[in-house]
């Protein structure tokens, strides 16, 4: 098998994927403001080769990191844990990691292990990694799957509730030759794919968190596959930085009778693009589409997804809620669709926001797309401000203004945590919002 640069040993199916994804890239444009889907995040100066790849000798000491104790904090009731350093795996840090070998039913690794093993788990990966990206993302997707070295594979069946989290880390990294710190922006392209088999119970966190202010570009990709029945709770945190520029790309498939909550919490890049699909293929497939974000100064974060109804008797409920505040920018764009099979569906999407500064800007875009005659569904948006009475409610209670607009605020975000059902997921991301600083509540004027 031939190997990368990085160190990755390549099935060769893999190496011709991946190299005909550098081929499309070549000459590959950029989506404009005239793209539909990008009419509202420019990438005027955005460019590839602004971010070099980390080789072997820049990836920072891993063997003497240790996660900041405010992230092993969220994760330390989880059952099983992994830990990545820009792209790289740390095994000396995490916990509980094994591949189908050691149990047909249940692998947690990093995605290196599942490609170079020879039995289920690379024909699994095989079958998820060949998916195409969005479509929306154009050369971001190509430039995932040409560049991505490490990630996470768990893959799980049986009813036995397990909770599971996986920890992208980035930080400065070390020219380990020279024993300097390197500042030049780089790029690291994670890829996840989770597995779920029939009548699974799972609870899973997934988090990307930049241990400081760096200049580095993320090109993520996750695939979330519910066979029949399963019932999963899932939560990703993001925490990238003012320098980062994020493109999340995630796809849902949900088999019959499947059940899934997704839930987001994201803080505001320069630019963050959430990119999320959901496919409900058959009947009694259910799920809940949570998202919560806060912006400030010059941050922009873009939230786009579809929702698709398959079949009939399918169910889908998306809550989207951001606080805006400075100069920054949000942006919501969802889409429902029902197809003509889809009978019975039931099918609701709410997007609300908060700006608290004259000089923020959101930007929404709900749109509902129906082709069966006997549904549900609804949709609708909202931009707002706080509300004057409950600030002077707490203010005659003996609150600060400022302190108020705080709890207001991040009360604001955790009313969508709240909604979900599994109290790993939800106190893990709900710990995130509470270390929110409170200038992304004070309306930054």
């Amino acid at each position: 098998m031939p190997t990368s640069a990085s160190g990755l040993t390549k099935p060769e199916w893999l190496r011709v994927s991946q190299q005909e994804a550098q081929e499309r890239l070549v000459g590959a444009a950029l989506p404009t403001g005239d793209t539909e889907a990008w009419r509202y995040t420019s990438l005027k100066n955005f460019t590839f080769d602004k971010y070099s790849l980390i080789s072997d000798g820049r990836k920072g000491d891993q063997a003497a990191y240790a996660p900041p104790k405010e992230v092993s904090a969220v994760v330390e009731s989880a059952d099983r844990v992994l830990y990545f350093y820009n792209g790289v795996f740390l095994p000396q840090i995490s916990r509980g990691a094994q591949g189908l070998t050691e149990s047909p039913s249940l692998c947690v690794s990093p995605l290196s292990k599942a490609l170079n093993d020879s039995g289920r788990s690379s024909e699994i990966v095989r079958f998820f990694l060949d998916r195409q990206a969005n479509a929306d993302l154009g050369a971001f997707g190509d430039y995932n799957l040409a560049h991505f070295t490490e990630g996470a594979f768990v893959h799980i069946k049986g009813s036995e509730l397990l909770k599971i989290a996986v920890v992208h880390l980035y930080g400065n990294i070390k020219d380990q030759g020279a024993g300097a710190i390197v500042q030049a922006p780089f790029s690291v392209c994670p890829r996840q794919v989770y597995y779920f088999g029939e009548n699974t119970r799972a609870e899973v966190i997934e988090l990307h968190v930049a241990a400081n202010n760096i200049s580095f570009f993320v090109s993520s990709a996750s695939d979330l596959i519910l066979d029949r029945a399963a019932q999963v709770s899932f939560g990703l945190g993001q925490w990238l930085g003012d320098e980062a520029f994020v493109v999340h790309d995630v796809h849902l498939k949900l088999s019959r009778e499947a059940e899934l909550e997704y839930c987001n919490f994201a803080v505001a890049s320069s630019p963050l693009r959430n990119e999320i699909i959901c496919d409900l293929l058959e009947a009694g497939a259910s799920v809940k589409l949570l998202s919560s974000y806060a912006a400030t100064d010059k941050q922009h974060i873009d939230n786009s997804s579809a929702i698709f109804h398959r079949k009939g008797e399918t169910r889908s409920e998306q809550v989207v809620k951001g606080v805006v505040s400075g100069s920054a920018r949000a942006i919501f764009s969802g889409k429902l669709r029902i197809e003509q099979d889809a009978q019975r569906s039931d099918a609701s999407q709410l997007n609300q926001n908060l700006l608290l500064s004259s000089k923020a800007e959101v930007d929404t875009r709900p749109q509902l797309e129906v082709y069966a005659d006997d549904v549900k569904a609804a949709h609708g948006a909202s931009v707002g401000e706080l509300s004057a009475d409950e600030i002077f409610y707490l203010e005659s209670r003996g609150i600060g203004r400022d302190e108020a607009k705080l709890m207001l605020g991040r009360g604001y975000i955790l009313d969508v945590i709240g909604r979900v059902g599994s109290t790993f997921v939800r106190q893990a991301l709900k710990s995130m919002v509470e270390r929110l600083p409170a200038h992304y509540f004070s309306g930054g004027e």
